[in-house]
């Protein structure tokens, strides 16, 4: 995500005392300009979220979600995922998330803002964090040229995480925090919050094999993602972009309906571990779906909602199928939602506000 494009979050975490933890209670994140996120909050209304500790604003608070500064005690810090991967080692990673939860301000360029929630968000795991695929124009890896031709065996591949690869280096910044106990309770490491990009998304959605990585023809044409796997797992969240951007990264469109119904499911499977073939409920606590504005796409046996109502309606329709309902019972994010504003407060308060 953007977060230089953006002027304000929000997250409202719905659960007494989720203030002294990171994650655990089903947490509503709003990412979006003040305008947008007030239209959802609707600050003032006698049904909305109180002002009680459960409200977060991260991002860049040149407004408020609420009228005068009643969230500040309750923004969350991010940082961008250059800033740490510049840090090259897991103690120096470890260092650094460990001075942003600690500390209480949100630094910026422009200068810095109280932050006390002592929880962080890392934007965003990318490419970055994953292994190379191998070159599949070497001869070992060449396909047939033609149907005619045998089918050929390829070599066993398996992806290794090596020091100094920032997936590897991340992990141990990690299992260091994770070693490490936070004041309010629980460790450092369920303090941090990772936003997973699309494309990692996709491609642990689409890939094959133990590693998630092989196409159809049984070569890893996709990046594997071993070395950075402890450090989403020890985390204290995971929020799963669920949205391309186009080509020229102006502007964004919803995974359609086939994703939805699919990729959600695989990251589960891939957090649980290598090679499972079932969830662990533990690590799918963590999961959370961030949306967008957008009706999706109709692909592979949509849902007839989808097919007649809104954008909303068929968004809220994918996350509540029987695979996507577990992740959607721990909260739902929201990024540059404007125009469907109204919709996401309906399902919000029918959700998570009845």
């Amino acid at each position: 995500m953007r977060f230089r494009r953006l002027v304000a979050v929000a997250a409202v975490i719905l659960a007494a005392g989720a203030a002294a933890t990171a994650a655990a209670q089903p947490m509503i994140l709003m990412y979006s300009t003040p305008e947008s996120n007030r239209k959802i909050i609707k600050p003032g209304a006698a049904d909305a979220p109180p002002v009680d500790g459960r409200l977060f604003v991260p991002g860049r608070p040149r407004g408020h979600l609420y009228a005068g500064e009643a969230d500040k005690p309750y923004r969350v810090d991010h940082i961008l995922a250059g800033d740490l991967i510049k840090q090259s080692t897991g103690e120096r990673m470890a260092d650094y998330l460990k001075s942003r939860v600690d500390g209480d301000a949100c630094k910026f360029s422009w200068g810095q803002v109280d932050c006390r929630s002592g929880l962080v968000f890392v934007d965003e795991i990318d490419h970055r964090f994953a292994e190379k695929a191998p070159n599949l124009n070497a001869a070992a890896w060449r396909g047939r040229s033609s149907l005619s031709q045998k089918k050929r065996a390829f070599p066993v591949y398996r992806p290794t995480a090596r020091t100094g690869q920032p997936g590897y280096e991340l992990s141990r910044a990690i299992e260091i925090l994770a070693a490490t106990p936070y004041r309010g309770g629980g460790s450092y490491a369920e303090r941090i919050h990772f936003f997973i990009a699309p494309g990692v998304v996709t491609s642990i959605g689409v890939g094959r094999g133990p590693y998630q990585n092989l196409g159809r023809d049984g070569r890893p044409h996709f990046r594997s993602h071993e070395g950075v796997r402890r450090a989403l797992q020890l985390s204290g969240g995971l929020w799963i972009e669920m949205y391309h951007y186009d080509h020229g990264g102006r502007g964004r469109y919803p995974f359609n309906t086939y994703e939805w119904q699919v990729y959600p499911n695989r990251i589960a499977l891939y957090v649980s571990g290598l090679g499972s073939t079932r969830v662990d409920s533990a690590m799918r606590d963590k999961i959370h779906f961030q949306i967008t504005s957008g009706k999706p796409k109709l692909k592979g046996g949509a849902p007839a909602k989808c097919r007649t109502g809104s954008a909303m309606t068929c968004v809220f329709t994918l996350a509540s199928s029987a695979k996507n309902a577990p992740i959607l019972q721990n909260g739902i994010g929201q990024y540059r939602v404007e125009g469907d504003e109204a919709e996401l407060r309906a399902n919000l308060r029918r959700l998570y506000f009845p």
